[in-house]
């Protein structure tokens, strides 16, 4: 983040499309799945879910290709409960 107020990473399991990327034995995971941006200046996060097994916060969807806000330390699922990301 040197330099730049706001740091954009796109996840899934295809390495052209993403940065941080995911094996592909990861099935519920998509290709290009999310979008986490984070900005320093407000400390949050933005999360865009663009897949088609959803990324979820505590159980709940997020809508699809509509950024969410999310606080520091808030765990997503990624397509299922077995794929957690944690938002540091």
């Amino acid at each position: 983040l040197v330099g730049s107020e706001m740091c954009i990473e796109t996840v899934g399991r295809d390495s052209a499309a993403a940065q941080i990327v995911f094996s592909q034995g990861a099935q519920k995971i998509s290709r290009r799945h999310c979008e986490v941006m984070f900005n320093s200046q407000t400390q949050q996060y933005r999360v865009t879910d663009f897949s088609s097994n959803g990324t979820y916060v505590n159980g709940s969807r997020l809508p699809a290709n509509a950024p969410v806000k999310l606080a520091r330390g808030t765990e997503i699922s990624l397509g299922d409960s077995n794929n957690i990301m944690k938002l540091l």
